[in-house]
């Protein structure tokens, strides 16, 4: 039943944000197919940062403990945080390239 709110919540703030952007911001239709596909593009981008940042921390790690003696433990490279910074790397990064085929078009 839980999961089942939280459905519904997502369904009622996806179709009002649908709904402002046609209405107050005047946006318009666009095929569900090319708005998915931009949307698997960001996540995509977003999780090749995230491997990229578990696996830079970890050789940081990792050479900090053998080139010194302060330990840094790899528990720090699985922080919750990191999951949404490279969520924002990831949109950044997509936008800044949508841009990119923006100007050359």
């Amino acid at each position: 039943m839980d999961r089942l709110l939280l459905l519904v919540c997502v369904a009622v703030t996806s179709l009002a944000g649908y709904w402002v952007g046609r209405r107050a911001l005047g946006l318009g239709r666009a095929s569900l197919a090319s708005v998915l596909g931009s949307v698997l593009e960001c996540l995509g981008a977003s999780v090749i940062l995230l491997v990229a940042n578990v696996l830079l921390g970890t050789l940081a790690a990792l050479s900090v403990r053998t080139l010194t003696s302060h330990f840094i433990g790899l528990y720090l490279f699985s922080d919750a945080i990191l999951l949404p910074l490279s969520l924002l790397q990831g949109l950044a990064f997509w936008s800044w390239r949508e841009r990119a085929k923006e100007t050359k078009s």
